[in-house]
């Protein structure tokens, strides 16, 4: 019974984070989307005894208590634009971030989005005019976003209510120094307290994500491999932060002496493996540098 109560509020909770544009009501078709990812992320848990042997629950027992906790986890998480998020409790701070990656179909409302929205910081001034083509191919809209810029992606991001994930306890802060303890990114990924080195567990597992492919270029729909979620609670409803595309956060700092930021991303992309896609993953490159298998998770304040 209590894993049926906790079910019920699981789904009940998810569809009211679902980030549906202002004015628009919430439809029985995301309705069921949700409920039935709650209950294949439910049914995953309960298979998975790493968590169990970690916290020395059994595995149904975790399966129920995180289906109870997802209603507080995704109050005051719902945004103008773009995805689901869920509510991370941290000792220092609370903050919203997405259950998924930023598709090209969202990432194009904000392409055509009247009087071509672009806010992020100062140093992004030059980048405005940089503005990325909409994509049109049907059959990529459901695939996450790549080829943009840091910039982009902070834009992003700001017009759908959101932000770039920085500091836990920081709104709107980003991470000088790009310090993992602080990261709200790093926190959702490694489960917390729980520490994990993958958002799945303690140890690499090739078939749980989408990882070791042979080229950059390949990605997935977000949420396509099941598995590739966190252990608990509301991290348990948090997909493909390991492998399939790496993701921006806000940190950027600019080397004494020179004139052109740097920035990183977290996480490790569909090419990579083992410690390249770890939850303390991290690349720095150049501030206009642009690749496909970079892409956009946002947070936000709750």
């Amino acid at each position: 019974m209590k894993l049926l109560a906790g079910l019920a509020l699981a789904m009940a909770a998810l569809v009211g984070c679902h980030s549906d544009r202002v004015g628009d009501p919430p439809t029985d078709a995301n309705a069921d989307v949700d409920a039935g990812k709650v209950d294949a992320v439910l049914e995953d848990t309960k298979a998975d005894t790493t968590l169990s042997d970690t916290i020395g629950e059994s595995a149904t027992e975790v399966a129920s208590d995180a289906a109870s906790d997802v209603d507080a986890a995704v109050a005051s998480c719902t945004k103008l634009h773009g995805g689901a998020m869920v509510r991370i409790d941290a000792l220092a701070g609370s903050y919203c971030i997405d259950t998924r990656e930023v598709t090209i179909e969202e990432f194009n409302e904000f392409i055509i989005a009247p009087g071509t929205p672009f806010d992020a910081p100062s140093v992004c001034t030059a980048q405005k005019a940089k503005r990325p083509a909409r994509i049109d191919d049907p059959t990529r809209q459901k695939l996450p976003q790549g080829e943009i810029s840091w910039c982009y992606a902070n834009a992003y991001c700001k017009w759908a209510g959101k932000r770039l994930c920085g500091t836990i306890g920081v709104p709107g802060g980003a991470p000088k120094g790009g310090d993992d303890l602080a990261s709200e990114w790093t926190y959702a990924c490694t489960n917390g307290i729980l520490n994990s080195t993958f958002p799945y567990g303690p140890t690499y597992d090739a078939t749980r994500c989408f990882t070791e492919q042979s080229s950059e270029l390949s990605t997935e729909v977000p949420e396509t491999h099941v598995g590739c979620h966190g252990m608990s609670g509301p991290y348990a409803l948090i997909f493909d932060m390991s492998g399939n595309m790496a993701e921006f956060d806000d940190w950027y700092d600019v080397p004494d002496g020179g004139t052109s930021p740097a920035t990183h991303f977290r996480g490790g992309a569909s090419n990579e493996g083992g410690g390249l896609v770890d939850c303390h993953s991290r690349e720095d490159f150049g501030f206009e540098t642009i690749y496909a298998n970079v892409g956009i998770r946002c947070c936000a304040d709750p």
